[in-house]
C-alpha cells in the first residue's frame, strides 16, 4: 500500500480491525515512516482524552430537528438547514397537511384485485340467488 493509504488507515490499526496482513504492512510502514509514527501517536493521544470525556445525552431538540429535516427532503420541500430546535407545532402542522402518497407492490394489487374478484362474485352468486329471476334466460323464458 502507499504513504496515504496507511495513512487513511491508521484508525483501523490502531483498533485492531486489520487483517494480520495488513497489520504486519502497516507496523513495516510506521518502522520506516516518522510522519505516520506522529500522526500515531496524536491519534493515540484523541482516543485516549475521547475516551476520557463523559456521555453527554443528545438533547430531545436535535433528533426533532434531524427528524423534522429528514421529512421535508422526503416531500422535497426543503434542502436548506434544518433548526434544532423542537417545534412540535409545526411538526403537528407538517404531519396534518402533509400529502400522502401510496406505493403498492404487484404483489399487494393482486392480493386486492383476488379480494375485489371474490366479493363481486359472492354479491353477484347472493343477488341472482336471492331474486328468483333467472338471468341467463331470455324476455321469452329462454326459448329461443
Amino acid at each position: 500500500m502507499t504513504t496515504t493509504n496507511w495513512i487513511d488507515r491508521l484508525s483501523e490499526y490502531l483498533d485492531g480491525t486489520l487483517t494480520p496482513e495488513e497489520h504486519t504492512a502497516c507496523e513495516a510502514w510506521l518502522a520506516s515512516s516518522a510522519e505516520g509514527q506522529v500522526l500515531l501517536q496524536d491519534l493515540r493521544r484523541v482516543v485516549a482524552k475521547a475516551k476520557t470525556l463523559p456521555e453527554v445525552a443528545v438533547p430531545e431538540g436535535v433528533w426533532a430537528g434531524i427528524s423534522a429535516g429528514i421529512r421535508e427532503q422526503t416531500l422535497g420541500r426543503s434542502s436548506g438547514i434544518v433548526a434544532l430546535e423542537d417545534h412540535r407545532a409545526e411538526r403537528l402542522e407538517l404531519l396534518s397537511t402533509a400529502k400522502r402518497r401510496w406505493q403498492f407492490s404487484p404483489l399487494q394489487l393482486a392480493a386486492a384485485a383476488v379480494v375485489l374478484l371474490a366479493v363481486g362474485i359472492g354479491l353477484g352468486v347472493k343477488i341472482s340467488a336471492g331474486s328468483g329471476v333467472q338471468v341467463a334466460n331470455g324476455p321469452h323464458g329462454g326459448a329461443g
